[in-house]
């Protein structure tokens, strides 16, 4: 006989119903392992919102830091006016 470099068939030694169980038990643990990489994928966070609501506070707040400065101003103009 000739070396084809084939190998020999392997013959399984599980019965029908052991690889069935196997394959149970695989897809188990592939879904426990999808549930894991969920748990350990970053939840994305929708940052635009956020980010409008930060710059509307900005704006507010420069707004009263404004108000304030004008306010101090003419309070400083009627002193010097009393004076």
């Amino acid at each position: 006989m000739s070396d084809t470099g084939a190998r020999p068939r392997e013959k399984s030694s599980k019965n029908p119903c052991s690889l069935k169980e196997d394959i149970v038990s695989l897809e188990k643990e592939e879904s426990m392992l999808k549930e894991q990489l969920d748990s350990l994928t970053p939840i994305q966070i929708p940052i635009s919102s956020e980010r409008d609501q930060i710059l509307q506070e900005r704006e507010r707040l420069q707004k009263l830091l404004e108000e304030h400065r004008e306010s101090a101003e003419t309070a400083h103009c009627v002193e010097k006016s009393r004076s």
